[in-house]
């Protein structure tokens, strides 16, 4: 619930633009199946007050609240592109890509690697040195 009064930013994902939006209007409505909450807004630039839901639905209630989540996304945009090369490179290049030697490594030796976001791999050493040949 935001209060009348209340500056509210709202991320508009299409033109990549965060505005600032004032709730100027809480309409509650009641009915037999329930209560609805709908805020009117002034927009900056536009003389008619809107609602809130037609701007989208990125709607935060700081500054920092947005640079966080902004951060946020692109670190997975960016997260997702680099795994996404260096899968690609893995996939096309291995003789140049895969590690040639795993130092403290038996070669029949099975490791666990982290993969992140609790995903975890088991990987048979002697698997990886076929890669070169």
């Amino acid at each position: 619930m935001y209060d009348v009064g209340k500056v509210l930013f709202v991320v508009l994902k299409k033109k990549q633009k965060i505005i600032p939006v004032q709730v100027i209007e809480q309409i509650v409505r009641r009915s037999m199946s329930g209560e609805t909450i709908q805020y009117q807004v002034k927009v900056p630039g536009y003389d008619d007050p809107m609602p809130i839901d037609a701007l989208g639905t990125d709607v935060y209630v700081n500054i920092e609240e947005v640079k966080d989540a902004l951060k946020e996304n692109t670190s997975l945009v960016i997260d997702t592109m680099a795994e996404a090369a260096v899968s690609l490179a893995a996939n096309n290049f291995r003789n140049d890509y895969a590690p040639k030697h795993i130092e403290g490594v038996e070669e029949d030796e099975n490791l666990t690697v982290d993969l992140g976001d609790g995903k975890k791999a088991r990987v048979n050493v002697s698997n990886l040195k076929k890669l070169h040949q």
